[in-house]
């Protein structure tokens, strides 16, 4: 692979033993995939999930003494302390969780990254289209793949850290071009009247989506027959990890709405598909029913939030809770990010769901690591992705309902599940 003389000082350690290394394994995954060159990076985004000591000690082989290049974002972190508390979590955990967030948070403070600490930090950055980043994480690198047509591949864990303190990525996969079109369509049926969709069915569908496949390989898929009205990026964003999580695809385009994709032969590079598959209600149906365990209607923890919500959706949330109580025994846990909630203090949506009972969690995972902890026999959720992580960390032990925004709302009100 050739270096430029920038590249070359650093894998020779010129900058440092950290950056060496770092460099180093940027090299070898380009050579791995037989990448010609690096590219420069604008952005990194990165995970903070290295609670375990061998994890920890990686992230500071690759950073000791470095700075990040390029502004660089955090994911949550798993989960956020000072919640924990009123999530009834026991006092001996919350404490070992604390001391590791903290262990967390100075790692990312001294390598100079931005206290984002959200699985929705576009707010956070300015990206263009055809922009290269490096961002980590099966949320957040399809997004910004789909919705806004920059360029990042899925990296590691470690990978997106060695790309923040050296501002480079290797030039191959999602950053090349002719590795971006869709290789298969999905035809969303009109009889489901994907106009009135809510962000789960968008989710539903990703999941039943990322499944498909071609002699074993999974496709980029182009989605036609959705509403250019109701999919807004609220909404999208749920279309991201269910897809990721089944195909390993962190792409896909929305045939008249995502910047790649104005018409579906532009989303293919005119080329024949090599899959045309049929989203109708039968596999919406199907979809439903598979992140659905439960089958009692009583709920303990209603979890929505996964990935953090949006301004639309707090609004949505606050509509459904105006004048009106949790149920006692059941929890309603909302994550969203810090950003969100300054702006929001001088309106009614904080002090609306604070006085409902519910828990406004900001920083924070919420979506797995309490629930396996907590280990409550039934929680509701509208995201795939807690539904199917619930699912495989709790060995099937945790029910699940799946449904809509409002299902789960409605739910945590009552305190039983109505939904679908």
């Amino acid at each position: 692979m050739k270096l430029n003389d920038d590249e070359k000082r650093m894998l020779q350690g010129e900058e440092g033993e950290s950056i060496r290394k770092s460099m180093e394994l940027l090299v070898d995954i380009g050579n791995a995939f037989q990448a010609k060159n690096m590219i420069d990076i604008s952005y990194a985004h990165i995970m903070c999930v290295e609670a375990d000591e061998a994890l920890s000690k990686l992230f500071f082989e690759f950073t000791d003494g470095a700075k990040v290049k390029v502004p660089t974002g955090t994911m949550p972190l798993m989960p956020n302390p000072k919640y924990l508390e009123d999530m009834n979590v026991p006092g001996e955990v919350t404490k070992d969780l604390a001391e590791a967030a903290h262990h967390i948070v100075q790692q990312r403070s001294k390598i100079g990254a931005m206290c984002t600490y959200s699985c929705f930090p576009y707010y956070a950055y300015p990206v263009r289209f055809g922009e290269h980043v490096a961002w980590t994480e099966t949320q957040v690198v399809p997004f910004i793949n789909s919705w806004y047509g920059a360029r990042t591949n899925l990296q590691s864990i470690i990978s997106a850290v060695a790309s923040a303190v050296t501002g480079k990525t290797a030039n191959y996969g999602l950053h090349l071009k002719e590795n971006r079109f869709a290789t298969g369509v999905i035809e969303v049926d009109k009889d489901l009247h994907p106009e009135n969709f809510d962000s789960a069915d968008y989710g539903a569908m990703s999941y039943w989506a990322g499944k498909a496949r071609v002699e074993y390989e999974p496709i980029i898929p182009v989605y036609t027959g959705l509403s250019v009205k109701n999919t807004t990026y609220s909404k999208v964003k749920n279309m991201c990890s269910p897809n990721v999580w089944n195909s390993g695809m962190p792409m896909f385009h929305i045939a008249g709405i995502t910047p790649e994709a104005f018409t579906v032969e532009e989303a293919l590079g005119g080329k024949q598909p090599k899959a045309v598959e049929k989203f109708g209600i039968r596999e919406l149906k199907e979809t439903y029913e598979e992140l659905c365990t439960a089958d009692e209607r009583k709920v303990e923890v209603v979890s929505v939030g996964c990935p953090h919500c949006t301004m639309e959706e707090l609004k949505e949330i606050v509509g459904l809770l105006e004048g009106k109580k949790i149920k006692r025994n059941t929890q309603l846990w909302i994550g969203t990010n810090n950003a969100y909630l300054k702006l929001l203090e001088k309106t009614n949506i904080i002090e609306t769901i604070k006085n409902s009972g519910a828990l406004l969690i900001t920083e924070g995972c919420h979506g797995a690591m309490p629930i396996t902890i907590l280990k409550p026999r039934i929680i509701a959720t509208n995201s795939p992705l807690t539904a199917n992580i619930v699912k495989i960390m709790t060995k099937n032990n945790v029910k699940v309902w799946f449904g809509t925004l409002e299902n789960c709302i409605n739910c945590a009100i009552k305190g039983v599940w109505e939904g679908n």
